[in-house]
């Protein structure tokens, strides 16, 4: 699985879609109340190939629809999702945004009158980008326009949601806190950024932990082949193995039992590989080193400041198999405050 493929394949699903909705409605004015005249339950995927021949050649990123709350058949707006997955800008965006919405515009309008009371459907073109140096391109095609040439007198916002301008989501730079823990962009960030092994792994295991359930099986076995793409099949085999054999569960509601026996046996691989470097490296230092790879797991999932009233709490925890429960309570805990009362009442 390439890189571009896994984004493709991850924002092919309901679920990531309506997480990127919430994520960008705190981004733009007028988000929130924008995206909440919407249903989300109404979202669907929209073949470009049906709307137009033209727009489909040119496009091979992802269009969503959703309906207005009770609205119509007509009331219907457009979602853009455009992959950049490259090293470089593209300061032609604006242009190429511009030219796309067009031509969806064309095709939702071909074979039809258009009246005088009729309005074009609101559209948001979202670029997602992952590239090493930050996105500055033009947001809008206003933008590209020399200066010098502009006419006088005051200069009206942009307006979104008619393709005159566009939303970037730069993976790499966007604020890991800025979406929830328990969201699919939070795993995207979370995989992107890996920086070593343990990493990448702490946020695959949140992602069958939050994507429970047959009907998100498809998207755990998205991010788990992601993962192996970046950490390479070699990489700690025998953790990867349990993944494997985890998407073998086959019913729903079977997932959270065997999510637990295999966190444990998990934690139980971390901790021998702990006491080998203990006995090499002193058994100190890989104590410390399991309660900071349990404060990051536990931020990822309730935030920077549960973290910080747990830092204090674990460091009164020496035994590798209270450590390990604690890996565990991590799992079960449904709120920070459970886990802080967790980890009082095993001080």
């Amino acid at each position: 699985m390439r890189h571009d493929e896994a984004f493709k394949a991850i924002f092919s699903h309901k679920i990531s879609v309506e997480h990127l909705l919430r994520f960008l409605a705190g981004t733009i004015d007028d988000g929130p109340e924008w995206i909440a005249a919407f249903d989300p339950e109404t979202l669907e995927p929209v073949p470009t190939e049906r709307i137009d021949e033209t727009l489909h050649r040119h496009l091979s990123d992802l269009v969503w629809r959703m309906r207005r709350r009770d609205g119509g058949e007509e009331d219907w707006a457009y979602l853009f999702v455009l992959i950049e997955l490259q090293s470089s800008v593209d300061y032609l965006m604006a242009f190429r945004v511009r030219t796309y919405v067009d031509l969806l515009y064309r095709g939702l309008l071909a074979g039809r009158r258009f009246g005088a009371s009729d309005r074009l459907p609101p559209v948001l073109p979202v670029v997602l980008y992952n590239g090493k140096s930050p996105w500055t391109a033009a947001t809008s095609v206003e933008e590209l326009v020399a200066p010098a040439v502009r006419p006088s007198g005051p200069v009206a916002p942009v307006p979104f949601y008619a393709g005159s301008a566009y939303v970037t989501l730069d993976v790499g730079r966007v604020g890991g806190g800025d979406s929830p823990s328990d969201d699919v962009l939070s795993l995207v960030i979370g995989i992107e950024r890996m920086s070593s092994y343990s990493e990448g792994h702490a946020t695959l295991r949140e992602a069958f932990s939050v994507l429970r359930g047959a009907e998100h099986r498809e998207l755990r076995r998205t991010f788990y082949e992601w993962f192996t793409m970046l950490a390479g099949k070699g990489a700690e085999g025998t953790l990867i193995e349990e993944f494997e054999e985890m998407e073998r569960i086959p019913a729903e509601g079977e997932m959270r039992t065997p999510v637990q026996d295999r966190v444990r046996a998990w934690r139980e691989a971390d901790r021998e590989q702990g006491r080998e470097q203990g006995r090499a490296e002193g058994f100190e230092k890989g104590i410390e080193q399991e309660r900071a790879l349990l404060l990051r797991q536990i931020e990822r999932k309730f935030g920077a400041d549960t973290a910080g009233r747990a830092a204090s709490l674990l460091t009164g925890i020496g035994e590798p198999e209270r450590l390990a429960d604690v890996g565990d309570w991590i799992i079960d805990c449904a709120s920070g405050d459970e886990l802080i009362a967790r980890l009082e009442r095993a001080g």
